[in-house]
Parts: C-alpha cells; structure tokens; sequence
C-alpha cells in the first residue's frame, strides 16, 4: 500500500488517479479558508467532480491517497476540521464489523 499523497491540479487527472486506485481515500479539501475537509472512499458517489475551474481559481482540491493513515496526517498537518462523508463511514463500519 503506497503512503504517497496525491494531489491532482485537474479533472483529467484525478480521473486517471481513481481509475488506478479504486478502493483508495480522497478528502475534498478547501485551499484556504475554515471550510471542513470531508474524507470519501474513491468510489463515493458524493464526491463531486473536481472541475479545472475550480482548481485554477484555486478553491478546493482534492487529496488522495492509498492509506488512509497516510492521508489522516496530511489532514492533521493542514488543522481544518475533517468530517466524514455519512454514507463512507457507515460503508466502512460495516466492511471493518466483519473482519
């Protein structure tokens, strides 16, 4: 499991990055500001696009990453609140309840 954290400048390549990394982690960040950080698994049907718009006007972003104990301390590194995505977390509770 990689610990590198990406952070894709565009939507073409976050597009490529979820399509490598399915089963990875992504927190939708703001680039500034005290808007909380909300952490999805890649494959959350809530995470909206990243839009280049965006990214150029320098708004949000997107932080990805296989390990999600790797993503957790770039979370604590930037200080914003971090929520959890409701329909992630309760997905996760339910995979992790049966191992």
């Amino acid at each position: 499991m990689s610990d590198a954290v990406y952070i894709p400048e565009a939507e073409r390549t976050y597009a490529e990055w979820l399509k490598e990394h399915p089963k990875g982690y992504v927190i939708n960040a703001p680039r500034s500001g005290v808007q909380p950080m909300v952490w999805h698994q890649a494959d959350c049907d809530h995470i909206q696009t990243y839009e280049d718009a965006a990214s150029v006007k320098g708004t949000r972003m997107k932080v990805c990453c296989m390990n999600p104990g790797a993503l957790a301390v770039w979370a604590m590194e930037h200080g914003r609140e971090l929520t959890y995505c409701k329909d992630c977390r309760t997905q996760w509770l339910k995979q992790h309840k049966s191992v």
